[in-house]
């Protein structure tokens, strides 16, 4: 029934338009759709007029850049000469009319409106780009309403946005061309045939993105609902106009995407985004060791105890803090549940580490609280602070409460956002650390909190300034305390690939102006190299000559869960001044697995089980991961018959010869498989008692190291990183970014 309305009330709105715009007394600035000499667009100086086959606007602008088929039975085609000069986009029908023509070149002209000119905000057939001052720059208009539009586009949903898609990337390169930007993108098959496949499963690259701990991979444009005329008008330009505002990172792909939002394909997403090439890496899963399995289940059972305690609190303080006024200071204090929790979280990163977990102290807490309290105290009221870890003692402050303010062996102040769980904020970022201490330096506020020695820690919090307070000692025996850690690196720590890496030697090892850094995901055999000498532009590298700590970066570095890196050192010193290697593992997993039905798919169901394919053509086998609620819905197919069938990244088959092929459907998260039988044919009528052409034998390749489930994401929206606890997160909204 919502469909029927929806189209009734489409159609009525349609038929509106074609009257209002016959009427030539009403008053609204719509042109004729075409003039008298029968024009619809002029570019460089030549004329497309609506009479004109393909073959005569060849003469004029030469062959096209691209042509693909369109979704009106016809042909799209891209012209443009040197520079994107001359720019122009048509689509044709069954027939070889033009039903669509459009351009991004300065200067052009149309029936309706041209280049340059105040667009008013009446509807029409088709997409207007407009500048700052509501000029248009880009346009593509249709010659008639076409109301079955959105029908034809979603029929065969996947070739017809990709054929859209890379007429999309020559109008983005041609408009980011315009607006003077220095790198262009390109279309990648194969990172669409994923997008497509995501898609199937009403989900998308950014999603899969989240769910996998690579939002560094996906920069993120625009992710809206479709609004009411794109479901009869899906064109490049809606994709294309955001190269007006957005440079593309260099040797990013661009990835474009219509999908259904849910199951009755009555809403579509409109998905534009950067996608890193190392997102399509192929992945292989590599067997954690005894050692890093038991290190994971530590870092778990500490996590899963900081979501159960924060997430019982009744109110966030015990005691509120006050800091009106010196004489009535309350330093205040943190619920135990908030207090608790937060230290379950530091120790779920430092057992992941192999480091000995701290000791709350309740008394530490209290003392933070103070110092939190005095510290916020001193910047509302102006009052010079040029050494925080030693304020000054104002007049009327007791001495009781200062010496709460300077207690404790170690210390970290972080500033931090008013969240149900900042204080765990003040921790992950204090791990990040790259506020305050500047971007090459020692990281004092990581290693405070990952130091081996400390025993005892106690933390404050304001809503605007923590505190960290560590005292006493203990044994250890590590040999490095690294970032990320040897061993276990959970997700929701806050540690970011692409941000600074430390590695403080306790093995009598030390760094040189000659130390190498070479990093491996073991999964891809992708490796990342930094070498002091010969540093990439992405690329950073400092060490500490006095001691031995170690600081570099590489921005092109990606981390995806389930993922083991080798991390290796070469040209360091050991204590006889000896030129020696180290190298370390370090997984990186999520922490909170969350309940039981999220871990894994519990199935995938394919849209078929068995399929005749007539020889040399293709077919499109769609494979759902159940239930809908699963967050990586990443699936990869496999032919076990390459000679007779292949099958590629979205499940589309092509057969090349006689017999019978296995198709395989994997999933990412848990290896859940489906199979379907193809048997490709000379005609549809054929008995399956053909002779079949044995399979070619090949070593088997797992597709993932993906081995549970949540969400987490490595932006710096550390409400994302804290899976579990209540935070403000919500999902992706109706908006445009």
């Amino acid at each position: 029934m919502k469909k029927r309305w929806k189209r009734i009330i489409s159609n009525m709105i349609a038929i509106a338009l074609v009257i209002i715009s016959s009427i030539p007394t009403i008053s609204i600035p719509v042109k004729a759709e075409a003039s008298v000499d029968g024009k619809l667009i002029t570019v460089g100086g030549k004329t497309v007029t609506k009479n004109m086959k393909i073959d005569d606007v060849k003469k004029m602008f030469g062959e096209p850049k691209l042509t693909t088929p369109s979704y009106w039975d016809g042909y799209a085609y891209t012209f443009y000469g040197k520079d994107y000069s001359d720019y122009l986009y048509l689509e044709t029908d069954s027939d070889g009319k033009i039903v669509c023509y459009g351009s991004v070149s300065p200067g052009f002209e149309t029936n309706k409106y041209s280049y340059g000119e105040k667009v008013n905000p009446y509807a029409r057939a088709g997409c207007e780009a407009k500048d700052d001052d509501g000029k248009l720059y880009a346009v593509i208009y249709y010659t008639k309403l076409h109301l079955d539009a959105y029908k034809r586009f979603t029929e065969n949903l996947t070739e017809n946005n990709r054929n859209l898609c890379k007429h999309a990337v020559e109008m983005w390169n041609a408009i980011s061309y315009l607006y003077g930007y220095k790198t262009a993108t390109y279309f990648d098959e194969k990172l669409f045939n994923i997008g497509a496949q995501l898609a199937d499963n009403h989900s998308d690259l950014y999603d899969y993105c989240k769910s996998t701990n690579q939002s560094s991979c996906y920069q993120l444009m625009t992710g809206r609902k479709a609004t009411f005329l794109e479901y009869f008008y899906p064109n490049p330009l809606e994709f294309a106009e955001n190269a007006r505002n957005y440079e593309c990172p260099k040797g990013n792909a661009i990835g474009f995407m219509y999908y259904p939002a849910g199951e009755e394909n009555d809403d579509y997403w409109i998905m534009e985004g950067f996608v890193n090439k190392e997102l399509l890496a192929d992945w292989k899963s590599v067997a954690y060791t005894e050692r890093e399995k038991e290190l994971l289940e530590n870092s778990r059972k500490y996590y899963t105890n900081s979501v159960n305690t924060v997430n019982s609190m009744k109110s966030y303080y015990e005691i509120k803090p006050s800091y009106d006024s010196i004489k009535n200071i309350e330093g205040g204090k943190l619920s135990k549940e908030v207090a608790k929790g937060a230290v379950d979280y530091l120790n779920a990163i430092r057992v992941g580490a192999g480091l000995n977990p701290l000791e709350y102290s309740e008394q530490l807490s209290m003392d933070a609280q103070c110092k939190s309290t005095y510290t916020v105290y001193l910047a509302k009221n102006n009052i010079k602070n040029s050494s925080p870890h030693n304020p000054p003692k104002v007049e009327g402050l007791s001495d009781e409460y200062y010496s709460k303010c300077q207690s404790g062996n170690g210390e970290n102040l972080y500033s931090c956002g008013i969240i149900s769980t900042s204080i765990i904020d003040s921790i992950s970022s204090a791990l990040d650390d790259s506020q305050g201490t500047g971007q090459y330096y020692n990281r004092g506020h990581r290693y405070n909190l990952l130091n081996p020695e400390w025993k005892y820690i106690g933390v404050g919090n304001t809503l605007q300034q923590a505190c960290h307070k560590l005292s006493g000692t203990q044994s250890s025996n590590v040999d490095v305390v690294a970032w990320p850690p040897k061993g276990i690196t959970i997700s929701e720590s806050g540690f970011s690939p692409s941000g600074m890496w430390t590695c403080q030697f306790y093995n009598k090892l030390k760094p040189t102006t000659d130390t190498t850094i070479t990093i491996e995901c073991l999964n891809s055999n992708k490796k990342w190299k930094i070498d002091p000498n010969n540093l990439l532009e992405n690329q950073h590298y400092n060490y500490k000559r006095s001691g031995d700590l170690i600081s570099y970066s590489d921005d092109s570095i990606v981390f995806k869960i389930g993922g083991v890196y080798q991390i290796t050192y070469d040209h360091l010193t050991d204590a006889n001044g000896n030129e020696t290697s180290y190298s370390y593992r370090t997984v990186y997993e999520k922490a909170y697995i969350g309940s039981e039905e999220e871990k894994v798919p519990q199935s995938i169901k394919l849209d078929k089980t068995s399929e005749k394919v007539l020889l040399g053509t293709t077919s499109k086998l769609i494979a759902k991961i159940s239930p809908d609620n699963i967050k990586n819905k990443r699936i990869y197919f496999a032919s076990n018959n390459k000679e007779v069938a292949t099958v590629n990244e979205c499940g589309e088959i092509t057969a090349h010869s006689l017999g019978t092929a296995d198709i395989t459907a994997t999933s990412e998260n848990g290896n859940i498989t489906a199979t379907c039988k193809i048997i490709v044919v000379k005609t549809l009528d054929q008995t399956d008692d053909q002779p079949e052409k044995e399979p070619t034998k090949e070593p088997e390749k797992e597709p993932t190291g993906a081995i549970t489930n949540g969400n987490v994401n490595n932006s710096n929206n550390k409400s994302d990183l804290l899976q579990g606890h209540k935070t403000n997160n919500s999902k992706k909204e109706n908006i445009t970014i």
